[in-house]
């Protein structure tokens, strides 16, 4: 699942933490993707991009808290040019998109994805939610 591009890149350089909660209806392991685009409006297929992703484990039936550290993601170019065009961060820069992926058995699985939120800091409710790398 990708979201859609927005016109232009999110600005992400203030926040540090990401959170969201995520219910299942089986054992799985989704990757989350934070996508950057050099031009998002010019479409995916045609530039190369780069992202920084976490593996994510859903409760079944029930709903997880996960919190992720930007700073602690691991990147993935496909493409080497637009990572060092963007100054070859260590960390989710820009954002275009967010895109979950999970293996090919699990397309008849239900994920449900909600409260998708950036914090400058981790509010302290989270903090036991903080997903190790």
């Amino acid at each position: 699942m990708l979201t859609r591009p927005p016109t232009a890149n999110y600005d992400l350089k203030p926040y540090r933490y990401l959170a969201l909660r995520l219910k299942a209806d089986r054992d799985m392991e989704v990757v989350l993707s934070l996508l950057t685009l050099p031009d998002p409006g010019a479409g995916r297929h045609h530039q190369s991009h780069f992202g920084f992703s976490a593996y994510l484990r859903p409760t079944p039936g029930r709903w997880k808290w996960v919190a992720l550290d930007l700073a602690k993601l691991e990147l993935a170019a496909e493409g080497e040019q637009a990572y060092r065009e963007a100054g070859e961060p260590a960390r989710p820069m820009q954002l275009t998109a967010l895109k979950f992926t999970t293996n090919a058995r699990n397309e008849a699985a239900t994920l449900l994805v909600d409260d998708i939120t950036f914090f400058r800091d981790l509010p302290d409710e989270l903090a036991p939610c903080l997903q190790a790398p």
